[in-house]
């Protein structure tokens, strides 16, 4: 491993003082996130038993290439469900987007550039009709494949865009996820993890994971409710409304690597 991973590897003595370890990490996470993530490993996670610790840590801050003015934000009400509503700031802004209206994913996407000489990031929003089941449909429908054709139908067009101005942090309990995925019995006493070291038996007890964002104005640091379009119009509106009021998809997506770097789901600001 040292020879594979010389320039990420480094030793500490969870035998002697594994809280010191754990500070160690926490630390280095910290600063590659800019101070976003913090404490991810909780006092107690590491002990004298622990052997190895992969820890992973990725940070995006961007700028719209065209910014939402902060004297337009303001308080409208954001429909988490039918039976529940609640205010939250909305940003607004008119401007040319691309968007496509994708009957396969049942949404429609609009994608927000970020700034920067030669950049090919940008914030999608995939927003289904405001029925029961639209987002669960999206997720269910979304892979590579479908993305891709979601982005090769955009045209730019007007659109009068609201976008909710939102910061929310998760942690999550990564072994059952990773579990779901299929990593077989990565997590088991039978595993085997003999490549990591010739002397110790290696094993794994636990994965979490942290994430935050921050979406305002500036950009983003790395929904029988009314609704204000229709999910198919023969004439369409012109502007497009394309109004962030209901639960929506967001990706942070890579375009030249064809990477999605973050995912996530806005369901209101309690959720």
């Amino acid at each position: 491993m040292k020879d594979l991973f010389h320039d990420e590897l480094e030793t500490l003595d969870f035998e002697k003082d594994p809280e010191a370890a754990r500070e160690t990490i926490n630390k280095w996470v910290e600063d590659v996130t800019k101070n976003n993530i913090k404490d991810i490993l909780v006092p107690g996670s590491l002990s004298a038993q622990t052997t190895v610790v992969l820890a992973n840590a990725a940070y995006f801050k961007g700028s719209w290439a065209s910014k939402f003015d902060p004297d337009l934000t303001q308080k409208e009400i954001f429909y988490a469900s039918a039976e529940k509503q609640t205010f939250v700031d909305m940003m607004s802004k008119k401007g040319h987007f691309n968007h496509a209206l994708n009957e396969h994913l049942g949404a429609h996407v609009l994608e927000i550039p970020y700034e920067g000489d030669g950049t090919e990031m940008s914030f999608l929003v995939f927003l289904p009709p405001f029925t029961p089941n639209g987002l669960d449909s999206v997720l269910e429908k979304l892979n590579p494949e479908s993305l891709q054709r979601a982005l090769d139908d955009g045209t730019s067009r007007e659109v009068d865009l609201k976008l909710p101005k939102f910061s929310f942090e998760k942690r999550y309990e990564f072994v059952p996820i990773l579990e779901r995925m299929g990593v077989g019995d990565l997590f088991q006493s039978t595993a085997n993890l003999a490549g990591f070291s010739d002397s110790h038996k290696i094993s794994l007890d636990d994965a979490v994971h942290k994430a935050k964002i921050d979406v305002d104005e500036s950009g983003s640091t790395a929904a029988a409710a009314t609704v204000l379009f229709s999910f198919r119009s023969s004439r369409p509106l012109d502007p497009l409304q394309f109004h962030c009021n209901h639960p929506f998809l967001f990706l942070i997506y890579d375009h030249r690597s064809r990477a999605i770097l973050f995912s996530g789901i806005y369901r209101g600001p309690e959720n």
